[in-house]
This record gives C-alpha cells, sequence and structure tokens, in this order.
C-alpha cells in the first residue's frame, strides 16, 4: 500500500484512515510569539492567512508566497482572531485578548495595497481567550477566564 497514513478514532467503534501523502511542506516559516498568545485563521477563499504576533494581527498573502501584507496594532496581547467563514463576509475579522475587548476588523484590497482596519470594538470582560464565528457571520461567540459566553451581533458588535 505505502504512503503516510494517519489513524483516528472518532467514535468509539469507529477509527478513520487518513493518506497524508497528497499534503506537501511549503517550507514557509511566517514569524510569530513564543508563547501561548499565539492564533492562526484562513479567510474564506483560502487566500489570506491571519496570525497573532502578541499585540499585532498580521495577515500574509498566500497569492504572494505568503508574504505579509498587512498588520494592525492593538494595546494588549491577542489570545485568538478568526477571519469570518461567510464568503459575503469573508474580509471581516475579529480578535479578542486579555484587555476584554472584541475587535472587528476588515481587510480593503484597493489596487495593489492592502490594509487592515479596525471596524469597532467592544468591551466585554478581561481575559477574553477564545472566539468563534457563526457559519453566516451574523453572530460572534466569545469567552475566557470568566467562565461566561457571549454572543455578539456582528453587525452592532453589542451582546446579544
Amino acid at each position: 500500500m505505502g504512503g503516510d497514513f494517519v489513524a483516528v478514532r472518532a467514535e468509539p467503534t469507529c477509527i478513520s484512515i487518513f493518506d497524508l501523502t497528497p499534503i506537501q511542506w511549503l517550507n514557509v516559516k511566517l514569524s510569530s510569539q513564543r508563547d501561548n498568545n499565539t492564533s492562526v485563521s484562513w479567510s474564506a477563499d483560502g487566500r489570506f492567512l491571519a496570525r497573532t504576533k502578541g499585540s499585532r494581527v498580521v495577515i500574509s498573502d498566500s497569492v504572494n508566497h505568503f508574504t505579509d501584507v498587512a498588520s494592525l496594532e492593538l494595546k494588549e496581547k491577542i489570545k485568538n482572531v478568526a477571519f469570518c467563514p461567510s464568503r459575503e463576509k469573508g474580509d471581516f475579522l475579529a480578535c479578542v485578548g486579555l484587555d476584554g475587548n472584541v475587535v472587528l476588523m476588515q481587510l480593503i484590497s484597493q489596487g495593489n495595497t492592502i490594509s487592515l482596519v479596525m471596524v469597532k470594538s467592544t468591551f466585554l470582560e478581561e481575559n477574553l481567550w477564545v472566539l468563534a464565528w457563526m457559519p453566516d457571520g451574523d453572530l460572534i461567540a466569545t469567552g475566557g477566564r470568566g467562565k461566561k459566553l457571549f454572543l455578539l451581533s456582528s453587525s452592532q458588535m453589542t451582546p446579544i
């Protein structure tokens, strides 16, 4: 048979086998932080990769061999960043951090220039760690050390 295989127990009575042969190493290394404040997220179309680097969100462009094309510096270390999974809202991304803010950003492309701009920021509580978008992009879920889950409207950035 040959190849590189991985076995994953998906259920108590089921093991899935994955052939990793088609996966290729791209030999791309992106600078990051050496701590647990690193997060990555792909854009819905797969072109851009967002990553956290301390208190910055950095955007790399896969079309240009993952060159860094935009960044945004925030006040505190960022714990999590995520692109909106909806293709209609795929230019939006959000992040959370220890300062307790949920920050909505937009990736704007004008000709050859790509920029990342802050759209809105909402304080919820300190020490936010995780963030996830609803698949259609209408809601953002977040939480952290306060052991509360917050749901926000992505258009108003207000808790529901």
